[in-house]
């Protein structure tokens, strides 16, 4: 009897133990898929070839008939294509200054395109730059369904520079970008050839992690640590990049002179990335830093141009004759 007793209790414990295993199993599989779920989602919110309500939350859009853009697109230009490390089609598209050997390699941002910064591109023209503005991968005219804000556009541009380099071994090379742009620029600081004499970032961020942090809070992104977290991990194992890439890296081993610009009430890349980038900086190499007051992002050049113009073309003349 006591015997029978102990098998039934046994066979008791053990029913609920294969219920407790059961359940415990059904919650982690629903842990993983909903995380999985999750991460894809703001993977493809933030790193997808598309626009939505997010987008323009993030981006400065400006129409496509403004007096630059129009400028811009009524100059000759030569469309070039160039294939990435990985295989996709990326175009740029080079504007010859009656052969001028100055040329400005101009990036642009989150969502933009060759013609983003006309107004920047206009700036270096009259100046006697010739320009090669570029689509980067998953924006514009070039190939790629997905974009890494940094870690592969970094490996991009200096491909760029390269081709630059094949056509012309005299050319002396300006790096200008703005925001994501801004981003890349200074993740190329410690990789650039000879040529490239000075590099300019206009409110760009240091940290991609960081800063998708604070834009998963400001358009309220659900479980924004969580999400940005997974989408992390979704970047390594599914997308072969990392969104841990940081200027941090790479400003301390620059050769060349930067300069550094941001508005002080950025509402989407914050202010303090320029303070983070001058300290980064290394103290024997020269650099400026120019803070634009009452301006948001990406808004200096439109409501402070003289000053801009000022200090852009002052910065690169300096060291590119």
């Amino acid at each position: 009897m006591l015997y029978a007793m102990m098998i039934n209790t046994y066979l008791t414990i053990s029913k609920e133990l294969i219920y407790v295993f059961i359940g415990l199993g059904v919650f982690l599989l629903s842990f993983i898929v909903f995380s999985l779920l999750l991460g894809f989602g703001y993977f493809n919110r933030v790193f997808r070839r598309k626009r939505n309500e997010f987008d323009t939350k993030l981006v400065n859009h400006s129409k496509d008939d403004t007096p630059d853009k129009i400028w811009l697109k009524s100059l000759q230009n030569e469309e070039i294509t160039m294939k990435s490390f990985d295989g996709l089609k990326l175009k740029g598209y080079y504007v010859d200054n009656n052969g001028s050997t100055k040329v400005a390699l101009i990036v642009h941002g989150y969502h933009g395109s060759w013609l983003s910064l006309a107004s920047q591109a206009r700036m270096f023209y009259e100046d006697g730059y010739s320009l090669l503005l570029i689509n980067n991968r998953g924006h514009g005219t070039s190939e790629g369904k997905h974009f890494s804000m940094g870690t592969k556009e970094t490996r991009d541009l200096l491909m760029w520079i390269d081709l630059l380099n094949a056509r012309n071994r005299e050319y002396r090379i300006v790096l200008f970008g703005v925001s994501m742009g801004g981003h890349i620029v200074m993740m190329s600081a410690d990789k650039l050839p000879f040529n490239v004499m000075c590099a300019v970032e206009d409110c760009g961020f240091t940290s991609l992690y960081r800063q998708m942090l604070y834009t998963s809070q400001i358009t309220n992104a659900p479980l924004f640590r969580y999400s940005t977290f997974m989408t992390s991990l979704i970047s390594i194992v599914f997308y072969h990049f990392s969104c841990h890439n940081n200027a941090k890296k790479t400003l301390p081993k620059s050769r060349i002179p930067f300069l550094f610009m941001h508005g002080d009430i950025d509402g989407i890349v914050p202010f303090k990335n320029i303070d983070r980038a001058e300290s980064y900086f290394p103290k024997d190499i020269y650099h400026e830093k120019v803070v634009f007051n009452e301006c948001d992002h990406c808004e200096q050049i439109k409501r402070q141009p003289d000053l801009y113009k000022e200090k852009l073309i002052g910065f690169v003349d300096k060291f590119v004759k």
